[in-house]
């Protein structure tokens, strides 16, 4: 995805962008970005030296947005069915009964979908990182 824009502050290597919020394309994107007056205020990358009043072209992988969907969503359903087939597996073999079998695979399928959403959770700002715009054109 990419979007042009005015660079208002430069802080490190990263850089303020304002776009216009009728070019915005990204409807179900996952920035969290500032909206002032029609305008919009987005955090990019700028490693390569833009400054301050330069008009740039911003680029947003799109697919990193499928990878956070599928460690958010996908991951954890695998492991709640995961979960809950090896904990009655595991109940069967030891010779628990049918009810709490049942009741130790629905415990350990939501233990696990539990711990992969903590994981998730936690590298959630290593995902951020690599959700950020970058600039890559100064035009």
């Amino acid at each position: 995805m990419e979007e042009e824009g005015i660079v208002l502050t430069i802080a490190g290597n990263k850089a303020t962008v304002q776009i216009e919020a009728g070019q915005q394309r990204c409807e179900h994107c996952s920035h969290k970005c500032d909206t002032q007056e029609g305008k919009i205020l987005l955090e990019a990358d700028n490693s390569i030296g833009a400054s301050v009043g330069q008009k740039v072209r911003l680029q947003t992988l799109a697919y990193m947005r499928i990878t956070g969907s599928i460690l958010f969503f996908v991951m954890p359903t695998i492991a709640l069915v995961c979960g809950i087939g090896g904990g009655i597996y595991w109940a069967n073999r030891y010779g628990f009964s049918q009810k709490a079998g049942e009741l130790i695979g629905i415990a350990s399928g939501l233990i696990l979908a539990g711990i992969t959403y903590l994981l998730v959770y936690l590298s959630k700002n290593r995902l951020k990182r690599k959700l950020i715009s970058r600039i890559v054109e100064i035009q």
